[in-house]
């Protein structure tokens, strides 16, 4: 299992089990959940891309979560601290990710990186380790926190270790609290190139209940199989129905089979 596997379990779970708090439209809402990646998993890597999520090949996406995320001075503090306490058995090192942000935007989604250190000294296990918590103030999990997590392993993490004391030790699980969070029925495309969408629907109206979330990821997914993309203006609408439409001539999404489900459902 590696980190793209641990994050769509994750989320599946949200949309199926967690304590919903509010359902808005397409979304359903939870707060004070979080998920940890151990380390092995988080070596492991990530296996999806950012287009797999519907962005560009362009980069552009990365682009923005560096502009957005990443503190150059907070980064550089961090890392002379780091270097500053090699010599200490316990220590936490705290990085803000409030980079720039356009002032009408309702504030940066990641809050905080926090890096802890325990050395081989104190372990109860002979061997130094690095534990990482970050802190969200909220997200959306399927297309959004899917590009958070390849920033966050492929750019953020790696710049805040690089050239520092820490580098060369194993990180032991990375946590993740969000104060709150949603799974949104417009980014269910994302979803179902990892899970069989009649599986991910049946118990979605099995855990629910036949509730206006379902009956939107229910609508959402009809409308994969029955638009146009021509039909959409919003441009996140009009990638999502792209992606699915890739999808389904690829074979990740088995089109007959989820024809033959809705034409029960529906009837």
């Amino acid at each position: 299992m590696d980190i793209t596997d641990r994050w769509v379990k994750f989320a599946t779970n949200v949309a199926l089990e967690a304590d919903p708090k509010a359902y808005a439209q397409e979304r359903v809402f939870t707060t004070g959940t979080g998920f940890t990646v151990k380390g092995k998993q988080w070596e492991r890597g990530i296996t999806h891309s950012l287009v797999d999520l519907g962005y560009s090949k362009a980069g552009s996406k990365m682009t923005q979560l560096k502009r957005d995320y990443y503190n150059e001075d907070s980064v550089k503090e961090a890392k002379s601290t780091i270097n500053s306490r090699h010599d200490q058995s316990v220590s936490s090192v705290g990085i803000s990710t409030l980079g720039g942000k356009k002032k009408n935007a309702q504030g940066h989604c990641i809050r905080s990186v926090v890096i802890n250190h325990f050395d081989e000294k104190v372990s109860p296990f002979k061997q130094s380790s690095i534990s990482i918590d970050v802190f969200y103030r909220t997200t959306e999990l399927l297309r959004k926190f899917g590009a958070d997590l390849i920033f966050l392993k492929e750019f953020l993490i790696p710049e805040i270790l690089y050239g520092t004391e820490w580098q060369r030790i194993d990180i032991s699980e990375i946590r993740f609290y969000f104060s709150s969070c949603f799974f949104s029925a417009l980014f269910i495309p994302v979803l179902y190139q990892f899970v069989d969408p009649v599986w991910f629907l049946k118990r979605l109206k099995e855990s629910r209940g036949d509730v206006i979330f379902y009956r939107r990821c229910l609508f959402r997914t009809k409308t994969m199989l029955e638009r146009s993309v021509d039909n959409y203006k919003f441009r996140s609408r009009r990638n999502m129905h792209e992606l699915a439409e890739n999808f389904m001539g690829s074979g990740k999404i088995n089109r007959e089979k989820l024809e033959t489900y809705l034409k029960e459902e529906l009837k």
